[in-house]
């Protein structure tokens, strides 16, 4: 899928990334609860990569997102990466909204904006997608 621009890949047992090397235009990327997941270096390939969210995997090495400078949001909660990793990705993309910390994995920081304002690439996934439609994970998809 040369053209996939988004891809939501939560809650299932991936281990290799290497299939997205064949999509180049991806922008959004969700591997939330993949917690077999280590790797991040395929997505080397996907320059154009704009938002991930790895939050809740085995990934203990962000370097691989090193070179995408396109990356303007990351949310890495609830995984072991080295603090000088951390500060590293800081100094390389500054102007990167970046959470490693907390519990509110899904919602302020990575859907919304703040508490009520959802970023607008997430009102546009969930029209995309239906969840505007009824529930998908087992509360109010509009809360």
């Amino acid at each position: 899928m040369p053209k996939l621009k988004a891809a939501i890949l939560s809650y299932n047992h991936i281990t290799d990334l290497s299939p997205l090397t064949a999509c180049p235009d991806l922008v959004f990327l969700e591997l939330f609860c993949c917690e077999q997941l280590s790797d991040l270096s395929p997505l080397m390939a996907c320059t154009k990569l704009e938002q991930i969210n790895f939050s809740v995997t085995a990934v203990r090495d962000i370097r691989p997102l090193y070179a995408l400078d396109k990356l303007w949001l990351v949310m890495g909660v609830r995984n072991e990466i080295p603090a000088e990793q951390i500060e590293q990705l800081r100094a390389l993309l500054p102007d990167c909204r970046m959470t490693f910390e907390g519990y509110d994995i899904h919602e302020v920081g990575w859907r919304k904006v703040q508490e009520g304002t959802y970023y607008d690439w997430y009102l546009e996934l969930r029209e995309i997608f239906g969840y505007l439609r009824g529930d998908y994970s087992g509360r109010d998809a509009l809360g």
